[in-house]
Order: C-alpha cells, then sequence, then structure tokens
C-alpha cells in the first residue's frame, strides 16, 4: 500500500495534506512514544516498506527519530506497573528504616531508577544497619527481599524491551540504507538479539538486517564485517555440546606402532572415538535421571525415607535447573550464529567468499596449514581454533552456493590428515565435516572416502588413524542412510 500513496506532491482533495505528509506525521507520533509494540510495529511497517520498494521517499524526519530511537534507553509503557511496584517498595524500605532509627535524610528522596533501588537494598541498606541490633531489622530485611526481587524483573523486563525495540529500529535504518556515520548503534542490538533473543522470528528478522548489513558494508572503510564474522563464528562454536574442546585431550598418547602393548586398546583420552564417548555419556546422564526420579517416588513410603531422600533430589533439582538454564542461553546463542552464517550463505550465493572474504579465511586458514599429523606442530589454542574452524565449515556446507563447492572441497587431503590426529576432537570434527559434505555432494565425498578412508580401517600401524576412519565411516551412514542405497 505505501508505494502507491506515498507519492510526493500527491494530493487526492484539495486543501488535504499529501499523503506522504500525513505518513510521516503518524509515523513519528509511534516513533516517539514511550510504548515498544507501538515503535517496534513503526519500524517494522518502515522497514518493509524499504525494502518493497528501494527507492521509496521516507521522510528525513522519520529517518532522524529511527536514529534517535536506536540510541535511546527509557522506561517503556509496559513496564509501568512494575516500576510503580519498584518505587512503592523503595518508600516502604526507607520508612521502614527510618522507624528503627536510622538516618535516611541522606537517601534519595524522589523517583528511583534501577541503578538508585538497587543501591538502597545493597551498600546503603547494609550501612544504614551497621550499628543497628538485628532483632529489629526483621521486617526491613523482609521488604528488602522482596525489592530486590522486583528489582531483578523490572530489570529484566527494561533489558528485553529495550533491545527489541533497538534491533527493530536499527533493521529499519539498515533496510533504509541509512546507516549513520559510526556503526556501533546499528550493529550492536542486531548482534545482541541474534546471541539472546528467544522470540524465532525477532531472532530471524535480526539476521536477515545483518546479512543486509554486511552486503552495504562490503566497501566501507573501515570495514566492520570481519569482526562481526569472527564474532558470529564464535557464537556457533560456544556450545560444547556440538563443539569439542580439546582441553580434555591427554598429551603424549599417540599411538602408531602395531607393537606398542598399549595398541590393542584406547586407554587415554587422545585414543577415543568422540562420538562413541558421547553416546556412553547420554546414556549414563538418562541412567542418572532415572535414579533421581526413583528416588522420589519411594520417599513417599516412610518419613524416614522421605528425609534422606528429598535433601539430595532438591539439590539435584537445584544443580540441573541451573545447567538448564545456562545451556539454555548457551544454545540460543549457538542457534543465532548458525542461522546467521546459513542466512548470509543463502543470501550471497556465488558472491559470498568474493563479498565476505574473512569468511572463507576463518573456515578454512587453519585447515589449509595443517601438513603433517604430529600433534608438536599444533598447541593447545592451535587445535582449538581448527576445531573450530570445520564446525563452521560443517554449519555452513549445505547452505553454500555449488560454485563454491570446489573451493572447500580442495581442502578434503588436509581433512584427511585431521583424520589421522592424535587428539580425538579433531578427528571428531573432520569425520562429521566429511559426512555433512557427503550429503550435499555424495558421488564426490563417497568416492573419496572409499578410495582414502576405508583403507586406514586396516592400517594396523596406526591407531588413531583406524579411529578415525572408523568415526568417519560411521558418521557417514548416519547422516546419508538412504541416499547410500540409492548410489549403489
Amino acid at each position: 500500500l505505501l508505494p502507491s500513496i506515498a507519492q510526493p506532491g500527491k494530493v487526492e482533495v484539495l486543501g488535504e495534506l499529501e499523503p506522504l505528509v500525513s505518513l510521516e506525521q503518524l509515523f513519528k507520533f509511534h516513533l516517539d512514544s514511550k510504548s515498544a509494540l507501538q515503535r517496534m510495529a513503526a519500524a517494522l511497517v518502515v522497514s518493509e516498506w524499504a525494502l518493497a520498494q528501494p527507492d521509496c521517499h521516507c521522510p528525513a524526519s522519520i529517518k532522524s527519530s529511527l536514529l534517535h530511537g536506536v540510541e535511546e534507553s527509557l522506561y517503556f509503557d509496559e513496564l509501568a506497573q512494575l516500576f510503580t511496584s519498584m518505587q512503592s517498595e523503595c518508600q516502604a524500605l526507607v520508612s521502614s528504616l527510618t522507624a528503627i532509627g536510622c538516618d535516611t535524610s541522606t537517601l534519595h528522596n524522589g523517583v528511583y531508577t534501577i541503578e538508585q533501588a538497587n543501591a538502597l537494598a545493597s551498600s546503603q541498606y547494609t550501612d544504614l544497619l551497621t550499628d543497628v541490633h538485628p532483632a529489629v531489622t526483621q521486617n526491613a530485611d523482609m521488604m528488602r527481599s522482596q525489592l530486590l526481587v522486583t528489582i531483578t524483573q523490572v530489570s529484566s523486563e527494561f533489558q528485553l524491551h529495550t533491545l527489541r525495540v533497538q534491533s527493530v529500529l536499527a533493521s529499519a535504518l539498515v533496510s533504509l540504507k541509512s546507516l549513520p556515520a559510526k556503526l556501533n548503534p546499528i550493529i550492536r542490538p542486531l548482534m545482541e538479539t541474534t546471541k539472546r533473543e528467544e522470540n524465532t522470528q525477532l531472532q530471524e528478522y535480526a539476521v536477515c538486517s545483518l546479512t543486509r548489513l554486511l552486503v552495504q558494508c562490503v566497501e566501507r572503510s573501515p570495514c566492520p564485517n570481519p569482526k562481526i564474522l569472527k564474532n558470529l563464528c564464535t557464537f556457533i562454536s560456544s556450545n560444547s555440546q556440538t563443539t569439542p574442546q580439546v582441553s580434555n585431550h591427554t598429551p603424549g598418547t599417540n599411538v602408531t606402532s602395531s607393537n606398542d602393548s598399549t595398541n590393542d586398546a584406547p586407554a587415554a583420552s587422545g585414543d577415543i572415538i568422540l562420538t562413541l564417548t558421547n553416546q556412553t555419556k547420554m546414556t549414563s546422564s538418562n541412567s542418572r535421571r532415572g535414579i533421581v526420579f526413583r528416588k522420589q517416588t519411594s520417599a513417599d513410603s516412610t518419613v524416614s525415607d522421605a528425609s534422606s531422600t528429598l535433601e539430595p533430589v532438591s539439590g539435584a533439582r537445584t544443580d540441573l535447573s541451573t545447567d538448564h538454564e545456562t545451556q539454555k542461553l548457551i544454545n540460543i546463542q549457538c542457534k543465532g550464529g548458525e542461522l546467521a552464517i546459513r542466512t548470509i550463505a543463502e543470501q550471497l550465493k556465488s558472491y559470498l567468499f568474493k563479498q565476505l572474504p574473512a569468511l572463507y579465511d576463518i573456515m578454512c586458514s587453519h585447515l589449509s596449514n595443517i601438513h603433517s599429523v604430529t600433534e608438536q606442530s599444533l598447541n593447545e589454542k592451535q587445535m582449538q581454533d581448527l576445531v573450530n574452524s570445520l564446525r563452521i565449515i560443517e554449519v555452513i556446507f549445505p547452505s553454500i552456493d555449488s560454485s563454491l563447492h570446489d573451493q572447500v572441497t580442495s581442502l578434503l587431503p588436509r581433512l584427511l590428515i585431521c583424520l589421522s590426529h592424535t587428539n580425538h576432537a579433531v578427528r571428531h570434527m573432520a569425520s562429521r565435516c566429511l559426512a555433512v559434505m557427503g550429503k550435499v555432494i555424495p558421488d564426490q565425498i563417497i568416492s573419496y572416502v572409499l578410495e582414502n578412508v576405508l583403507p586406514m580401517v586396516g592400517d594396523s600401524a596406526s591407531l588413531v588413524k583406524r579411529l578415525g576412519a572408523i568415526e568417519t565411516l560411521y558418521s557417514i551412514l548416519q547422516i546419508l542412510k538412504l541416499i547410500l542405497i540409492k548410489i549403489y
């Protein structure tokens, strides 16, 4: 609708405002309001308008409101109820402190910000009660505890609404191609939304805007693209459940001689198949959760049984809850990074490595430097960088344009070397990369594996080669399945 009505000089009825002027007033009213939803709705419409009509005549005042809003932090109307509760609890705490004889004349008098309320409930509260007997502070302690809970809620909602509003406003500016001289106010909310946003639609919207931003900044100097891409790849590598850590490897466990007595069974962390280890851990973890559950049900039998079983179960619940929340944040961050990298590859197609050479360097530079299987040639950091880069290849390869496949598959000999590496994490990621490549270009990869990887299974002189080959074959079978039957 907007492209058809927002034409300069178009007036339907004599004496009425031009549609573009009316739209300008409407958008400015919502963009300058104190409602987060109004700002987001207006910015989304402007963003979609710019995408539908690249040469849209968006008024400068709207762009100015967008730019001002993306750098502004305020207490939105949506926080009114929580904010009012925080004010009431601050005043109640001050009154309680006054009632027990504390000198509250130096405390803030007026509307409390989150920072001021937090100071009241922490450092100022402690200082005022230094000489007060604990017996008379019970009521004040209860009020303080409640205030701290409210402050946490207000702070969380404030950060959530601020980030969402700033991200959508930044997206609108990117769609309008109206970037400021300093890009940090645009990049920061888009990156934070990619990293933290639980709402999938908002996360995807930020990722698409980030992709457009990268394209617009290709010729910019200084160019922010290498740093943005590096951070996105760091998001992907942050999840230890999908990116193994080389620090779990015990140095000096390379086994190359068939005459070595330790060659019969892998006894050290370097001489394992990580896929098998992960499956064993998962089975063990499920078993432990089952034991905790059985303890809960058996606790109903007697009071004595309950006292002996409920406490450890409660502790287990607390630990599981904390671990779950931490892992949830890591998963969101990793998912955002993967979504961003794939979207970038799909949008830029055959121009991906030409417009974003930094991405190719992140993917392939560490792998290109692999020339031997000797662990001594790489320190722990270099090995982890290699594992991280292999993880990026695994994520992005299914999304890159077919014309770019040769640039990545040219490194297959390096992947073969990684399969013989003494670190289990390097072997594991190399096997996963080959499996993903095999799903995209099965004819080429399966032929390569049959010629170069399968013979390694029978290499009696090197345990690590056999381990790498077995894990690769397993990974390929798991990911290809019926495709192999169709090919052969």
